[in-house]
């Protein structure tokens, strides 16, 4: 029997084949006009704005730090998901009044460079020590950690104990929050997720092809990172609009269940110094008595420990109320200083 080759194009008009060609070649010359656009807008930024701190390679690739004050013990402040260093620009400068203070980027955020993944807390956690040991910063440290920041700082603290001489947890992310949801918010905060995960996958290419910048320049009236003072707010502009902002924020947001796991696996928190500092408004409901239970029991993880509701505030409290944050870091230093002056062989420790 003979059989007949199937034309692929049969039944198709003419004139559809040259349109589709036509769309396809526009579409990439857009795509390479967005990327080229995206490629200079970065390389102008980066001359625009040096980094203002440090980077010391951690191995294979380098983390940036800023370190103001001086004496001890040191404050360390680690930033939430994707956010930089930057968000601690109305606590640095003030704790460095009283004592030394280490504000650094995570892999991937601010000036750092990428580093391997996953990004869990364990790793975050050995980078963040090879950073302070290879910078010469001494312990012991003041760990403080905002939102998922926390999660690195409680671990840190579990896992090098002898380093470490307080924590200031900021409306900090617990360990079990993914097991505490209740039956009727869980299809809410499942949408939630789902949203966010789209929003992780679709963002770093648009970023690549210069959509996301291109959105914020045609945005009338202009918004931006306005919780900033006036001087941040470029230079924080121009880290949200890099490609590579989206990827490290995505690559963290894969691997909290896993860094939750480390943290629970961890040895037992330490007995020093703890307060838990809990945004009055950091969401609505049901989840967000949710979230003050669980901010309530993290305060139960030392018992030289203490809660404090910040009102008037969002999640991001060291942004709306700083003041509470700056307050909660100096009663800390003031406890282990007097500790130590009553105690001389407490403290004391290096890296």
């Amino acid at each position: 029997m003979l059989v007949k080759e199937v034309d692929a194009g049969r039944g198709v008009a003419p004139w559809v084949r040259p349109l589709v060609s036509s769309a396809l070649g526009l579409g990439a010359v857009v795509a390479g006009a967005g990327a080229l656009y995206q490629a200079l807008a970065q390389a102008r930024d980066q001359r625009r704005y040096p980094p203002p701190g440090r980077l010391v390679d951690v191995g294979g690739h380098r983390l940036h730090y800023l370190d103001m004050g001086m004496g001890g013990p040191t404050v360390v402040l680690d930033s939430g998901l994707g956010c930089s260093m930057l968000d601690w620009c109305y606590i640095q400068p003030e704790v460095a009044r009283f004592t030394r203070v280490c504000a650094y980027d995570r892999a991937g955020y601010g000036w750092s460079e990428p580093g391997p993944k996953p990004r869990s807390a364990r790793r975050i956690v050995d980078e963040l020590l090879t950073m302070l040991r290879r910078g010469g910063i001494p312990g012991p440290y003041v760990l403080v950690g905002h939102s998922l920041g926390g999660l690195h700082m409680q671990l840190f603290a579990r896992l090098h104990p002898e380093l470490v001489a307080g924590l200031v947890l900021v409306d900090a992310s617990p360990f079990d929050q993914r097991q505490h949801v209740p039956r009727p918010a869980r299809a809410r905060w499942l949408q939630q997720q789902l949203r966010w995960q789209l929003f992780c996958w679709s963002s770093p290419l648009l970023a690549r092809l210069g959509m996301v910048r291109l959105q914020k320049r045609l945005q009338r009236p202009k918004t931006g990172p306005m919780r900033y003072p006036a001087a941040v707010q470029p230079i924080a502009e121009a880290q949200r609009l890099r490609s590579r902002a989206f990827d490290w924020t995505f690559g963290e947001a894969r691997a909290i269940e896993r860094s939750e796991e480390e943290v629970r696996t961890a040895p037992a928190f330490p007995p020093v110094p703890l307060i838990v500092l809990a945004a009055e408004n950091s969401s609505s409901g049901a989840i967000q008595q949710l979230w003050l239970q669980l901010q309530s029991e993290q305060a139960l993880l030392s018992p030289e420990s203490s809660l404090r509701i910040v009102k008037q505030s969002g999640h991001f409290i060291q942004i709306d109320q700083p003041a509470s944050v700056i307050q909660a870091i100096r009663d800390i230093v003031s406890s282990i200083s007097s500790q130590t002056s009553s105690s001389p062989s407490r403290g004391g420790a290096g890296v």
